[in-house]
């Protein structure tokens, strides 16, 4: 069977005109004008390599005209006589449909095909509707498949200009013969008394008349050529629904001669079920009575003269022939479409296994990698909680900061899969909104001085107390904006921005809430303010190696944001500074619900809890060592247990006042064992913490709703987990006190020369930080400690040179900023 073609767009010109047989013979006329100078073909491609190609297989046959861009094809095309256009789809800065349709608008009459490597229906069918492209081929093409599309596209495109003119110098002959008809008029008016000048008239008119018919047998010989190759099947039906007029192509399609169909009816070549449909289709354009939903076509099932069944798409359009109506109907064999539906059915269903796969990898990994982490993180805090070497400290502290770098990088990359895979869902509750805001200032208020930039946070009056929203989303999103205003904030300053405005109906009070992030930081390229939300995406130029970073973070915030009904914007100019907008709409908030109260983020220690017993249930030896390192040194007992069921009768014959236990456990799991302990009425008054690795695999509902009293993910962060404990546990704060260090009275001339020496060095340190400068530095104020006997000088070296020996690069930062505070200290002694 021969392989159908796509048909062009034009071939509809007879869907919405009447015409007589007359124009109907005109109108295949024009379309088989035929060019006989060399084609000149315009090949649009961002690869060499198929240009290359391309230029190989045809420089020979046609007129090439080859461009890597469409900006520099738009340039040709209003330069240069073009016959046919042919573009990649993927290329950048203009699309391949972007191209083509612009080129539509230079050159309307010029075919167009469009190459793709992809196998995106959505983008071909994009295609046809803004670009009524000619065919599209999928990449690789076949060459002599190619050639042939090639030549059938030219033939195509000369048809059309010999119509156009064709048309043409028929309308221009029409308007002769009615101006000649004028002027015969008024010469038979003058010269009525001569017959033979009459009888010449009609004479001259009766060879008009005789040349007008060949030439319409000659227009009806073209149109039947015409319909010899159109690659779809072309049949002309009747008021009576018989088959009047058929194509080559039909016949193939239904493997049959001209002889076997003509007069008959179409309908008994479709299966059964099909022919109610095709008939009313048909009757529908006989009468007139068609709709615009009509025109798209349907799809029915036809049967050859040998019994093959196969899919056909079908298109109508009715025409007037002798003043009777008649439908013109096309038949087009979609076999080849609907193997690709079905392939890409298929594929989708792949896809969606593979997400599926990815999902379980993640949960997997996630448990993988945090266990192992978890005993790093908790054997790291207990280091530097128990020791006094403060070399050795300054290394555990180096260790701790890349542990918690790590840990911040993988929870980014689980929290945009627990996204993209819909896991993630909000927990609302009220919470003070201020309170939030002094918590962030505490926090970022030290990474801000630590790098000498200013921080300041400004409210408005209309800030209502408590909101209904996720806090702990909230406060990531916060915090997450603004750790990229500091890290990217050399100098200058960054402000949080926080306005209200309140307004209320019946039921409920709402405010309209916005959060401002402004830093006078590097900025954003224009270029890349559009790109800046996507997964990974980091501007070029940034310097990795300095900031750091996945390019997470800010589409994480993002989808945070959106989850939570809200919108975020930025606003950037490269070296001056960005700005992160955050507006809520409608927030609830109440004056009379009074949030939960929290631990504050402060220093908890654990050697400052009464006696109380604690049992810790895990699997894994190092994180119950971890917890019980923790209390060593205080009043608490830590009992362990590694199994569910083993745990259960430990705490019944205990009666602790914590259990701290793993979700996924030997024997019966956390969740089973904290029903037990919730359901026995001796052990009502035991609280319990759950805590798992495995936060991949446990949706936010089944966290949630479970029975623990506090939840926390692995790795456990001892502060965190020190907050949640002091909630259960009785705890005492004392006030330590500290000796003050006497700095005896230093001459003024001695201080004079140590800032006039040293400053100048520190400068060139604090700008550039390079290890060999910094040390020669350290060399240096540990000269004039020597020199005057200055011990604040003494240990401000040892410090510095401990943070540059251990590769603590935060706490040498934070030492080297500290400089200048610390000669001003010197000068008020």
């Amino acid at each position: 069977m021969v392989k159908p073609f796509l048909y062009p767009a034009n071939c509809y010109i007879l869907n919405t005109q009447k015409v007589s047989r007359e124009l109907l013979f005109n109108f295949s006329i024009t379309l088989m004008g035929h060019y006989y100078n060399k084609p000149a073909i315009l090949y649009v491609d961002d690869s060499p390599v198929n240009l290359d190609l391309f230029r190989a297989l045809f420089t020979g046959e046609y007129n090439l005209l080859l461009s890597t861009s469409g900006k520099d094809a738009l340039t040709l095309l209003r330069k240069e006589k073009i016959d046919l256009i042919i573009s990649d789809l993927m290329m950048p800065e203009m699309d391949g449909i972007e191209f083509l349709e612009k080129a539509l608008s230079i050159v309307p009459n010029v075919p167009r095909l469009l190459l793709t490597a992809y196998g995106n229906f959505e983008s071909v069918k994009e295609a046809i509707n803004r670009c009524k492209i000619f065919y599209f081929i999928q990449k690789p093409w076949n060459q002599d498949e190619l050639f042939l599309i090639i030549k059938q596209a030219l033939k195509s495109h000369e048809q059309e200009n010999e119509r156009i003119r064709l048309n043409a110098e028929l309308k221009t002959k029409a308007r002769q013969l009615e101006e000649e008809l004028g002027h015969n008029k008024i010469i038979l008016g003058e010269l009525r008394s001569s017959e033979e000048k009459i009888r010449k008239l009609n004479d001259e008119l009766e060879i008009k008349i005789r040349q007008r018919t060949l030439e319409y047998k000659e227009s009806e010989k073209k149109f039947r050529t015409l319909l010899k190759f159109i690659p779809d099947g072309i049949f002309l039906i009747n008021g009576s629904g018989e088959i009047e007029l058929i194509n080559n192509q039909a016949l193939l399609l239904l493997g049959i001669t001209a002889q076997e169909i003509i007069q008959q009816k179409l309908e008994k070549f479709f299966q059964s079920e099909f022919r109610d449909v095709f008939n009313r289709h048909l009757q529908l354009f006989l009468d007139g009575n068609f709709g615009k939903d009509d025109l798209g076509g349907v799809e029915l099932s036809v049967i050859s003269k040998a019994g093959n069944k196969f899919p056909v798409d079908i298109r109508m359009a009715p025409v007037i022939i002798d003043n009777a109506s008649q439908v013109i109907c096309i038949m087009r064999d979609i076999t080849e479409k609907k193997q690709a539906e079905t392939e890409l059915k298929n594929a989708k269903i792949a896809a969606e296994e593979a997400n599926k796969a990815k999902s379980q990898f993640l949960a997997n990994m996630s448990h993988e990698i945090r266990t192992p982490l978890n005993a790093i993180i908790g054997v790291v805090d207990l280091l530097c909680n128990n020791n006094n070497n403060d070399e050795q400290n300054s290394y555990f502290e180096t260790l701790q900061v890349s542990s918690k770098t790590l840990l911040a990088l993988i929870n980014d990359i689980l929290d945009i899969s627990k996204i993209e895979a819909g896991k993630l869902s909000l927990n609302y509750s009220y919470f003070s909104i201020k309170s939030l805001i002094q918590q962030t200032y505490d926090i970022f208020s030290v990474d801000a001085a630590k790098k000498n930039i200013e921080f300041g946070i400004l409210t408005n009056a209309n800030l209502p107390e408590t909101i209904y929203s996720d806090e702990i989303r909230l406060r990531q999103v916060l915090f997450n904006l603004l750790s990229n205003a500091i890290k990217f904030t050399s100098q200058g300053y960054v402000r949080l921005i926080v306005n209200a405005k309140k307004y209320s109906n019946k039921l409920k009070q709402f405010a309209d809430i916005e959060f401002r992030i402004e830093d006078s930081g590097i900025g954003i390229k224009s270029d890349f303010i559009e790109k800046v939300f996507e997964n990974f995406a980091q501007q070029d130029g940034q310097d990795t190696r300095k900031y750091g970073g996945t390019g997470l973070g800010l589409s994480i915030a993002k989808r945070l944001v959106e989850l939570m009904n809200g919108k975020l914007k930025v606003a950037s100019e490269v070296g001056k500074g960005s700005v992160f907008s955050i507006t809520f709409k409608k927030v609830h908030f109440s004056d009379t619900i009074k949030p939960l109260k929290e631990a504050a983020f402060n220093n908890i220690q654990a050697k400052y809890f009464l006696p109380a017993d604690i049992v810790v249930v895990d699997d894994i030896p190092e994180d119950r060592q971890y917890i019980k390192g923790t209390f060593k040194n205080s009043s608490v007992k830590v009992y362990e247990a590694s199994r569910g069921d083993e745990a259960f009768g430990l705490i019944k014959n205990l009666k602790p006042a914590l259990v701290i236990t793993d979700i996924k456990l030997p024997g019966i799991d956390g969740f089973e064992l904290c029903r037990l302990i919730k359901s026995d009425t001796e052990l009502k008054h035991v609280r319990i913490i759950g805590n798992s690795a495995a936060i991949m695999s446990l949706g936010d509902d089944e966290i949630k709703n479970a029975p623990f009293d506090e939840f926390i993910n692995k790795p456990v962060v001892l502060s965190e987990l020190l907050v949640l404990i002091k909630k259960y546990l009785p705890y005492q704060v004392v006030k330590e006190k500290f000796s003050k260090n006497q700095i005896k009275k230093i001459p003024t001339k001695k201080i004079a020369e140590i800032e006039r020496e040293c400053l100048m060095q520190w400068e060139t340190v604090r700008h550039k930080q390079k290890m060999n400068d910094v040390k020669k530095f350290s060399d240096l104020v540990m000269s004039f400690g020597e020199k005057y006997n200055i011990d604040a000088l003494k240990d401000y070296s040892n410090k510095l040179n401990t943070s540059v020996n251990s590769f603590n690069i935060d706490k040498m930062l934070v030492l080297i900023n500290s400089f200048a505070n610390l000669i001003e200290t010197l000068k008020r002694t």
